[in-house]
């Protein structure tokens, strides 16, 4: 089997300069993966923005952004891209609820991974959006989600 068929790939915000404006991405249905990982890439990082996820039992709940933010586990790659071990991720580091503050000295032109497990996620988190406020200018990044679903195939359900 190709691995375009056991796991599916979610592109959940398109790469573009977000400084000044932050910007949400789409909101994406879990319950239709076992697990998930949602890759940021970040380039150009001036400022210190927040990265926050909220969950809703609906699209639009999460999208609202109604519901109050859930905590998550984030790994780090190792150094910067383009470079030895861009491709090596840190130990997982815990984020609460209130968000993860994206510091450039940090996270600049780094490869960020979050993990769910959706088994664990309960029906009022089945839908995730990723907000990343405006502080930051310039902020260059992109996201997309890489998913094992229910019920691999050569095609899967769209999940946004």
């Amino acid at each position: 089997m190709r691995l375009s068929e056991e796991l599916q790939f979610v592109p959940l915000i398109e790469t573009e300069a977000y400084g000044g404006a932050g910007t949400d991405s789409d909101a994406v249905n879990l319950a239709l993966f076992s697990n998930v990982s949602f890759v940021f890439s970040f380039g150009d990082l001036t400022g210190d923005s927040t990265l926050i996820c909220y969950p809703g039992s609906t699209a639009a709940l999460a999208v609202a952004k109604s519901v109050t933010a859930i905590a998550f586990n984030y790994r780090l790659s190792a150094a910067n891209v383009r470079t030895t071990l861009a491709d090596t991720l840190g130990e997982p580091t815990a984020v609460l609820y209130t968000g993860l503050t994206l510091t450039a000295a940090t996270f600049a032109n780094k490869l960020l991974v979050v993990e769910f497990d959706c088994d664990q996620m309960t029906t009022t988190n089945q839908y995730i959006v990723w907000s990343i406020s405006a502080t930051a200018n310039p902020m260059d990044l992109s996201m997309t989600m890489v998913g094992k679903p229910k019920f691999p195939g050569h095609l899967h359900p769209t999940s946004v």
